[in-house]
């Protein structure tokens, strides 16, 4: 990442400030980002009993840590079907000669 192209900026996470330097791109998702997070916090504190802030950002990791790996293996089951469907017309095209 080039230093010179970042821009500062503050995001407020369940009342707690970070300054984070981002990218261009990533600025332009950083408030959405920060909104969802908020939420998800709120309705992790409306709907279990927690006794700290670290409970709820700590649910909040773990919702986002399944929510990773989830995508990560349907990303994998994706390749691998790729992967077969080249292997199958590559198949055909052997058959065919």
């Amino acid at each position: 990442m080039d230093n010179d192209k970042l821009i500062s900026k503050v995001i407020q996470i369940a009342g707690e400030k970070y300054p984070v330097r981002l990218t261009e791109k990533e600025s332009h998702i950083a408030n959405e980002i920060e909104r969802e997070l908020n939420n998800k916090i709120r309705d992790f504190q409306l709907k279990y009993v927690v006794k700290s802030k670290s409970d709820v950002l700590a649910m909040l990791l773990l919702t986002y840590a399944f929510e990773s790996k989830m995508i990560s293996e349907i990303d994998d089951v994706d390749l691998a079907n790729s992967r077969i469907e080249r292997l199958l017309k590559t198949f055909a095209t052997l058959e065919e000669e």
